[in-house]
């Protein structure tokens, strides 16, 4: 009988390895590149059930700093994603630098999103003291300021979950630079024709200026610059958590428009799911703008209204079997 000691036990074990087999690569996580990291899946609600507070998977917490009523209503949970609607100043912040102690440059920010219909031309990233990332039509991305376009189109999709990345520079002559990825292919650079831009002066998730409509579901900031194998293999983490690409399978109505006829404006909309429409459950939501974003409201929730000016419908439907998702926006005529 042969007695195994612990130093036979270790030989044998090593004897039985396969000398030309590499050792597996840990797959790292988000977390294990980035210095501060929120997700719409950690948060506080208030006792009106309006979220309060982002609860940081890594960092510090977000306080709801943006104003108290909304002209819409405060950003709202929706299937797990923080919805924005087109309004200002609905913002989570915590600014913990002076106006003239920026953050060190360089860094780099990720946003993960779902990029819905309503409003285009405005920003996604921004406030005072906060580097601005912004759209002028679906396809066409701002960065540091409104007026600074990426040359390249970006293939960004209503609906569909994506994420930007974003490495923001200074050139030795005090202009910014920014470098933009969407999903994590390249789109190129800005820089700023002087140093009029913004800077970081803490953590935020949210716009104080006029915001596009978006789903908010991440943000993560990294307070250096990565290089590119390593930002590629962040890439890869962001990849493996969230479903880049991706609709939610559930109903939702596209191509809203408004229909007038007969002294009356009605909601026209296309449907979509896999299951079929119940036409019966479908709500709507009339907003009339009067006279800027500042001051909108709700007048209905009626199918039609009288017709008049400066108003939009936003349409949620249901399928069949009873699901939904959310309110999508149309425009203002």
């Amino acid at each position: 009988m042969i007695k195994f000691t612990p130093y036979l036990l270790i030989l044998l074990l090593i004897s039985c390895t396969d000398p030309d087999t590499p050792p597996q690569k840990t797959q790292k996580q988000i977390t294990d590149f980035v210095d501060a990291y929120y997700t719409s899946s950690q948060y506080e609600t208030d006792d009106q059930s309006r979220v309060s507070l982002l609860r940081a998977v890594k960092g510090t917490d977000l306080p709801y700093v943006g104003l108290e009523c909304p002209t819409l209503q405060r950003p709202y949970i929706a299937h797990g994603e923080l919805v924005f609607t087109n309004q200002p100043n609905a913002n989570f912040k915590l600014l913990d630098r002076q106006n003239d102690d920026p953050y060190s440059l360089p860094e780099e920010q990720t946003i993960v999103f779902r990029k819905m219909p309503g409003t285009d031309w405005e920003a996604i990233i921004s406030g005072w003291g906060n580097y601005y990332l912004g759209f002028a039509g679906i396809n066409d991305v701002r960065a540091l300021r409104p007026d600074l376009y990426f040359g390249m189109k970006v293939p960004v999709k209503y609906y569909e979950l994506g994420f930007f990345h974003v490495r923001y520079d200074r050139e030795a002559d005090g202009r910014g630079k920014a470098k933009l990825w969407f999903n994590g292919d390249y789109f190129g650079e800005v820089v700023s024709p002087d140093d009029s831009w913004s800077r970081r002066l803490g953590y935020g998730v949210g716009i104080e200026t006029n915001s596009t409509d978006f789903n908010w579901v991440a943000t993560m900031f990294t307070e250096r610059g990565m290089t590119d194998a390593e930002r590629n293999e962040y890439f890869e983490a962001v990849k493996n958590t969230y479903s880049v690409g991706t609709i939610p399978d559930l109903p939702y109505a596209s191509d809203i428009n408004i229909v007038e006829s007969n002294g009356k404006l009605t909601a026209a909309y296309a449907y979509h799911g896999k299951a079929s429409e119940d036409k019966a459950k479908t709500e709507f939501q009339w907003w009339q703008l009067s006279p800027d974003l500042s001051n909108q409201k709700m007048i209905s929730t009626d199918a039609n209204i009288p017709v008049q000016p400066d108003v939009k419908v936003c349409v949620k439907v249901y399928d069949t079997q009873g699901r939904s998702w959310m309110f999508i926006s149309g425009n203002y005529r």
